[in-house]
């Protein structure tokens, strides 16, 4: 089993409790992780194409964002017992999806932002720039509460409660 996350506890953790675990076995630790380009291009890439990989959530913006677009990814919650891990990664093993090609479909599907409409993606990367909501309706030429309809329309489609996270996660994309 690879284990990537920079947190030792965890490491440890379960190897002592999956030491028998298979080798085809990747578990991300998708909130530890900096970038989404980080999980495509330093961990996915390294994997073999039969790989099965599984996300470890925190609840974090990052898992919160995988797990809100697409539900052929395999997450295991770190507040879950040992049994429902075991349970649930044997229950993964077979299961046709959660392969490499799932992750990185994914992945690119965020990164490229197809989901959101042409407007949304305007205030996409108003945001990214700066924070003000009444200046980037401002440079849109559009009503501050229309713009405030696009941002709570884009956490929604992201799976995220509050601007706060929303900010974070598009930190996550660079």
């Amino acid at each position: 089993m690879k284990i990537h996350s920079d947190d030792f506890c965890i490491k440890s953790a379960l190897n002592t409790m999956f030491p028998y675990m298979p080798g085809d076995v990747c578990l991300i630790d998708i909130d530890r992780i900096e970038t989404m380009a980080q999980i495509q291009n330093c961990i996915l890439m390294k994997t073999c194409k039969n790989d099965r990989v599984v996300g470890l959530s925190r609840n974090g913006v990052m898992s919160q964002v995988i797990k809100g677009y697409s539900r052929f990814i395999p997450v295991l919650n770190i507040s879950d017992d040992v049994f429902t891990w075991r349970t649930r990664l044997n229950d993964l093993m077979n299961t046709p999806e959660g392969g490499r090609e799932t992750w990185l479909a994914m992945i690119e599907n965020v990164l490229s932002l197809n989901s959101f409409t042409q407007k949304e993606r305007r205030i996409i990367f108003n945001i990214n720039s700066c924070s003000d909501m009444s200046h980037i309706a401002k440079k849109n030429g559009m009503d501050i509460k229309t713009a405030y309809s696009h941002r709570s329309a884009i956490q929604k489609k992201l799976n995220l409660r509050t601007s706060c996270e929303l900010h974070t996660f598009f930190l996550k994309l660079q």
